[in-house]
């Protein structure tokens, strides 16, 4: 029979460490000051992604170069948000794996959070330089 009671316990502390280590994460200013440079770079994904569907006028575009074939991939104009998107899911990703790296060793999490959050602001600078060069592609 199933036992709700280790269930809710179980839950309880779950939410307790995630809590605690939520709030330690978020007690350094470095992270603090990643985690602004990754959010302002996807915001800045989405909004060049709006603005680049706004103003595409047409059904289709380009989404790829390539310098030895040209342009090698058309697809709707919607599929230019998986980008922003992508960057989105890196960033939950690596917050959630500090995350559990923080409830099992919160003294020395500090080099992982480093490499991850770094990460993650290179993988974001590179899908923003990807939606330049698809501005670039259709609009120039």
């Amino acid at each position: 029979m199933l036992d709700t009671s280790k269930i809710i316990n179980q839950f309880y502390l779950f939410r307790q460490t995630f809590i605690k280590s939520f709030f330690h994460f978020f007690s350094f200013l470095l992270i603090k000051i990643y985690l602004s440079i990754i959010f302002l770079l996807n915001l800045a994904l989405w909004l060049f992604s709006f603005f680049i569907v706004n103003n595409i006028g047409q059904e289709e575009m380009a989404l790829h170069y390539s310098v030895d074939f040209g342009v090698d991939l058309y697809g709707a104009v919607g599929k230019i948000y998986f980008i922003p998107f992508l960057a989105l899911v890196f960033i939950i990703i690596n917050i959630a794996i500090i995350l559990v790296i923080i409830r099992y060793d919160p003294k020395n999490f500090r080099f992982i959070s480093h490499l991850l959050l770094g990460t993650t602001v290179v993988a974001s600078i590179i899908l923003l330089t990807a939606i330049t060069s698809i501005y670039i592609i259709n609009f120039l």
